[in-house]
């Protein structure tokens, strides 16, 4: 894949950026044309993204982004439910109980020996990890939601914590 279309989120995070295509055109040094040709639904190249993205520092966009180009964990749409953070905070917590009366189970088939395991124990085990990204989706559209009240990006942010998680030895330094 070199090429994708980025017509709607593009839109959508100009809009909330309060970016236009011409401005767009000028941060990223691409014609006018151009850039109104990702606009219309003509497929953007991922190099192009990555300067969109970089100008727009708009968190949601760059997270649509790497869903889509990589396969990342999606950004959470819901039509049903709010997306404040008072309410996303009540749905990781009704998520995080449903992965907690998985657990102990999980754990028990953890101790367990590769080649002992049953299909059920695996399906066990998947259920316990598709908890976990029931979680993960909407904690990480808490955190985009919180960062857009700062005006810090997630890029940003980001940047900003990895020194810590080097000494905390959670990444490599």
């Amino acid at each position: 894949m070199t090429s994708i279309n980025v017509s709607a989120e593009l839109k959508q995070a100009a809009t909330r950026q309060n970016v236009t295509q011409l401005l767009l055109a000028r941060k990223t040094f691409k014609a006018h044309t151009t850039v109104s040709g990702y606009f219309n639904k003509e497929e953007t190249p991922l190099d192009a993204i990555q300067d969109l993205s970089n100008v727009l520092q708009d968190s949601t966009f760059t997270h649509q982004m790497a869903h889509k180009t990589y396969g990342t964990l999606p950004v959470m749409e819901s039509e049903t439910y709010h997306e404040t953070p008072h309410v996303l905070e009540m749905l990781s917590v009704k998520e995080s109980n449903e992965r907690q009366t998985r657990k102990n189970e999980a754990l028990m088939i953890l101790c367990k020996q590769d080649e002992y395991l049953t299909e059920q124990d695996k399906a066990e085990l998947r259920a316990y990890v598709n908890e976990f990204l029931d979680e993960m989706l909407i904690e990480m559209k808490l955190i985009l939601s919180i960062l857009s009240k700062t005006g810090v990006s997630f890029m940003q942010a980001v940047k900003d914590r990895t020194p810590y998680w080097i000494v905390q030895k959670y990444l490599k330094g």
